[in-house]
């Protein structure tokens, strides 16, 4: 998931058990990107 939320620009740190989310620099995410689901329903 947080490679996936990178690609859309978000800053992720991943800890043992979370993650942690924020917004890009500029607040907008990035127009265009592709993101991969691997078939995960969630």
């Amino acid at each position: 998931m947080a490679t996936e939320l990178r690609k859309l620009g978000a800053l992720v740190e991943e800890d043992a058990d979370s993650l942690h989310v924020c917004p890009p620099p500029g607040g907008r995410l990035t127009a265009g990107a592709v993101i991969d689901t691997y078939d995960d329903h969630r």
